[in-house]
Protein backbone atom coordinates (compact mmCIF):
# COMPACT_ATOMS: atom_id res chain seq x y z
CA UNK A 1 0.00 0.00 0.00
CA UNK A 2 0.88 3.28 -1.42
CA UNK A 3 1.92 6.24 1.88
CA UNK A 4 -0.33 9.40 0.61
CA UNK A 5 -0.28 12.90 1.48
CA UNK A 6 -3.03 15.17 0.51
CA UNK A 7 -1.92 18.33 -0.63
CA UNK A 8 -4.16 21.52 -0.04
CA UNK A 9 -3.64 25.27 -0.96
CA UNK A 10 -5.12 28.51 -1.60
CA UNK A 11 -8.54 29.95 -0.23
CA UNK A 12 -10.71 27.45 1.77
CA UNK A 13 -14.05 28.87 0.52
CA UNK A 14 -16.36 26.05 0.49
CA UNK A 15 -14.30 23.46 2.10
CA UNK A 16 -16.73 23.03 4.86
CA UNK A 17 -19.38 21.72 1.84
CA UNK A 18 -17.23 19.89 0.28
CA UNK A 19 -15.16 17.95 3.12
CA UNK A 20 -17.32 14.77 2.50
CA UNK A 21 -16.42 14.26 -1.13
CA UNK A 22 -12.67 14.92 -0.53
CA UNK A 23 -12.82 12.38 2.50
CA UNK A 24 -14.43 9.81 0.33
CA UNK A 25 -12.27 10.65 -2.73
CA UNK A 26 -8.86 9.88 -1.22
CA UNK A 27 -7.59 7.30 0.51
CA UNK A 28 -8.76 6.56 4.47
CA UNK A 29 -4.49 6.52 5.47
CA UNK A 30 -3.94 9.70 3.58
CA UNK A 31 -2.04 12.60 5.63
CA UNK A 32 -3.28 16.10 4.92
CA UNK A 33 -0.98 19.08 4.68
CA UNK A 34 -2.80 22.51 4.17
CA UNK A 35 -0.90 26.00 2.92
CA UNK A 36 -3.99 28.52 3.41
CA UNK A 37 -4.96 31.66 2.25
CA UNK A 38 -5.47 33.73 6.00
CA UNK A 39 -9.24 35.19 5.18
CA UNK A 40 -12.33 34.67 7.01
CA UNK A 41 -12.86 31.30 5.64
CA UNK A 42 -9.13 29.87 6.74
CA UNK A 43 -9.97 28.19 9.59
CA UNK A 44 -11.93 25.66 8.24
CA UNK A 45 -8.62 24.12 6.95
CA UNK A 46 -8.48 22.00 10.71
CA UNK A 47 -11.62 20.56 9.18
CA UNK A 48 -9.25 18.05 7.14
CA UNK A 49 -6.91 17.01 10.36
CA UNK A 50 -4.14 18.03 8.81
CA UNK A 51 -0.62 17.02 10.00
CA UNK A 52 0.80 20.50 8.83
CA UNK A 53 -1.15 23.55 8.63
CA UNK A 54 0.42 26.93 7.59
CA UNK A 55 -2.09 29.93 7.04
CA UNK A 56 -0.73 33.18 5.82
CA UNK A 57 -1.72 36.66 4.49
CA UNK A 58 -2.33 36.54 0.56
CA UNK A 59 0.55 38.22 -0.80
CA UNK A 60 0.57 41.12 -3.52
CA UNK A 61 2.90 39.55 -6.15
CA UNK A 62 5.24 41.41 -8.73
CA UNK A 63 3.34 41.86 -11.79
CA UNK A 64 5.62 41.86 -15.66
CA UNK A 65 3.60 43.89 -18.19
CA UNK A 66 4.14 41.01 -20.73
CA UNK A 67 1.46 39.09 -18.19
CA UNK A 68 -0.78 41.37 -19.37
CA UNK A 69 -0.13 41.57 -22.98
CA UNK A 70 -0.40 37.64 -23.31
CA UNK A 71 -3.02 37.15 -20.97
CA UNK A 72 -6.25 35.62 -23.61
CA UNK A 73 -9.05 37.65 -21.44
CA UNK A 74 -6.51 41.18 -21.14
CA UNK A 75 -5.63 42.19 -17.73
CA UNK A 76 -8.48 40.59 -15.65
CA UNK A 77 -7.28 37.80 -13.59
CA UNK A 78 -3.11 37.96 -13.91
CA UNK A 79 -2.53 38.82 -9.76
CA UNK A 80 -5.41 35.81 -9.33
CA UNK A 81 -3.49 33.72 -11.40
CA UNK A 82 -0.23 33.97 -9.92
CA UNK A 83 -1.22 33.85 -6.19
CA UNK A 84 -2.38 30.72 -7.05
CA UNK A 85 0.68 29.54 -8.72
CA UNK A 86 2.56 31.21 -5.45
CA UNK A 87 0.54 29.30 -3.26
CA UNK A 88 1.19 26.00 -4.68
CA UNK A 89 4.85 26.57 -4.53
CA UNK A 90 4.44 27.73 -0.89
CA UNK A 91 2.35 24.83 0.14
CA UNK A 92 5.16 22.16 -1.21
CA UNK A 93 7.88 24.27 0.74
CA UNK A 94 5.66 23.58 3.84
CA UNK A 95 5.70 20.12 2.81
CA UNK A 96 9.17 19.44 2.28
CA UNK A 97 10.02 21.39 5.51
CA UNK A 98 8.36 18.51 7.61
CA UNK A 99 11.01 15.95 6.77
CA UNK A 100 8.76 13.11 5.38
CA UNK A 101 8.32 11.74 1.77
CA UNK A 102 5.39 9.80 0.81
CA UNK A 103 5.08 7.92 -2.37
CA UNK A 104 1.92 9.32 -3.56
CA UNK A 105 0.72 12.89 -3.76
CA UNK A 106 -2.90 14.14 -4.53
CA UNK A 107 -3.37 17.81 -5.38
CA UNK A 108 -6.74 19.21 -4.44
CA UNK A 109 -8.68 22.51 -4.19
CA UNK A 110 -10.96 22.99 -0.97
CA UNK A 111 -13.46 23.50 -3.53
CA UNK A 112 -14.18 20.45 -5.44
CA UNK A 113 -16.84 18.51 -5.81
CA UNK A 114 -15.56 14.44 -6.71
CA UNK A 115 -18.09 12.95 -9.57
CA UNK A 116 -16.22 9.95 -9.68
CA UNK A 117 -13.95 7.66 -7.94
CA UNK A 118 -9.81 7.73 -7.29
CA UNK A 119 -7.85 6.01 -9.76
CA UNK A 120 -6.27 2.89 -8.10
CA UNK A 121 -3.68 4.55 -6.64
CA UNK A 122 -1.20 1.04 -6.12
CA UNK A 123 -1.93 -0.04 -10.00
CA UNK A 124 -1.40 3.81 -11.30
CA UNK A 125 1.86 4.12 -13.41
CA UNK A 126 4.95 6.30 -12.36
CA UNK A 127 3.20 9.48 -14.25
CA UNK A 128 1.20 12.54 -12.98
CA UNK A 129 -2.55 11.91 -13.60
CA UNK A 130 -4.57 14.96 -14.39
CA UNK A 131 -8.34 15.03 -15.43
CA UNK A 132 -9.48 14.37 -19.00
CA UNK A 133 -11.71 17.18 -18.77
CA UNK A 134 -10.99 21.26 -18.72
CA UNK A 135 -7.65 21.31 -20.30
CA UNK A 136 -8.51 24.58 -22.11
CA UNK A 137 -5.81 23.67 -24.46
CA UNK A 138 -3.08 23.12 -21.96
CA UNK A 139 -3.88 20.99 -19.17
CA UNK A 140 -6.54 20.68 -16.30
CA UNK A 141 -4.80 22.34 -13.20
CA UNK A 142 -7.73 21.36 -11.08
CA UNK A 143 -6.96 18.46 -9.57
CA UNK A 144 -3.72 16.06 -10.15
CA UNK A 145 -1.97 13.35 -8.64
CA UNK A 146 1.23 10.99 -8.88
CA UNK A 147 3.93 10.27 -7.30
CA UNK A 148 6.55 12.03 -5.35
CA UNK A 149 9.91 12.97 -7.35
CA UNK A 150 7.22 14.08 -10.68
CA UNK A 151 4.37 15.89 -8.31
CA UNK A 152 7.69 18.13 -6.97
CA UNK A 153 7.78 19.41 -10.89
CA UNK A 154 3.89 19.79 -10.55
CA UNK A 155 4.18 22.07 -7.25
CA UNK A 156 6.99 24.09 -8.28
CA UNK A 157 6.69 25.21 -11.42
CA UNK A 158 5.52 28.88 -9.84
CA UNK A 159 9.95 29.26 -10.71
CA UNK A 160 9.16 28.45 -14.45
CA UNK A 161 7.00 31.04 -15.34
CA UNK A 162 9.48 33.65 -16.18
CA UNK A 163 10.71 30.80 -18.49
CA UNK A 164 7.64 30.40 -19.95
CA UNK A 165 6.57 33.78 -20.58
CA UNK A 166 9.70 35.13 -22.07
CA UNK A 167 10.25 31.80 -24.70
CA UNK A 168 6.75 33.05 -25.99
CA UNK A 169 4.13 31.47 -23.92
CA UNK A 170 0.92 32.38 -23.23
CA UNK A 171 -0.08 33.83 -19.46
CA UNK A 172 -2.76 31.14 -18.63
CA UNK A 173 -2.51 28.39 -16.12
CA UNK A 174 -3.58 25.41 -18.11
CA UNK A 175 -1.04 25.97 -21.29
CA UNK A 176 1.49 26.75 -18.60
CA UNK A 177 0.92 23.72 -16.96
CA UNK A 178 1.37 21.48 -20.18
CA UNK A 179 4.60 23.70 -20.83
CA UNK A 180 5.94 22.66 -17.67
CA UNK A 181 5.12 19.24 -17.31
CA UNK A 182 6.01 18.82 -21.19
CA UNK A 183 8.85 16.25 -20.44
CA UNK A 184 7.25 14.52 -18.10
CA UNK A 185 5.01 11.39 -18.76
CA UNK A 186 0.99 13.02 -18.66
CA UNK A 187 -2.13 10.17 -17.92
CA UNK A 188 -5.42 10.87 -17.55
CA UNK A 189 -7.11 10.56 -14.36
CA UNK A 190 -10.95 8.81 -14.18
CA UNK A 191 -11.77 11.43 -11.77
CA UNK A 192 -14.10 13.96 -12.77
CA UNK A 193 -14.55 17.47 -10.36
CA UNK A 194 -16.68 20.28 -10.84
CA UNK A 195 -15.87 23.48 -8.64
CA UNK A 196 -18.62 25.20 -5.89
CA UNK A 197 -17.99 28.76 -5.86
CA UNK A 198 -18.31 30.88 -2.70
CA UNK A 199 -22.01 31.35 -4.00
CA UNK A 200 -22.86 28.03 -3.55
CA UNK A 201 -23.25 28.11 -7.36
CA UNK A 202 -21.56 25.00 -8.91
CA UNK A 203 -19.17 25.31 -12.50
CA UNK A 204 -18.18 22.32 -14.40
CA UNK A 205 -17.43 19.90 -15.58
CA UNK A 206 -16.42 21.27 -18.81
CA UNK A 207 -15.71 19.25 -21.92
CA UNK A 208 -14.66 19.54 -25.56
CA UNK A 209 -12.01 18.48 -27.46
CA UNK A 210 -12.01 21.17 -29.30
CA UNK A 211 -10.29 22.97 -26.53
CA UNK A 212 -7.91 20.28 -26.17
CA UNK A 213 -9.96 18.03 -24.19
CA UNK A 214 -9.07 13.72 -25.38
CA UNK A 215 -12.09 11.76 -26.61
CA UNK A 216 -13.06 10.10 -23.65
CA UNK A 217 -16.32 8.64 -22.27
CA UNK A 218 -18.16 10.72 -20.72
CA UNK A 219 -19.98 9.73 -17.39
CA UNK A 220 -23.36 9.87 -16.41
Amino acid sequence: MKSVAVLLSGKMRTLDSCIWGIRRLVPSHADFYVYAVEDEDSHKASLVSPRCIMIEPEPLLPERSIYFRTFPQGGHGVQQQLRQLYSKYKMWLLYESQNTKHDWIIRIRSDNIFLTSLDDLDNCESAIYVPAHGNWFGLNDQFAHGPYHLMKDYFTRWLKLDEYIDSGGVFHTERFLKWSMRELPIRRSSVWVSILRKDRTVEGPWYSTAWGDPDVDIPS
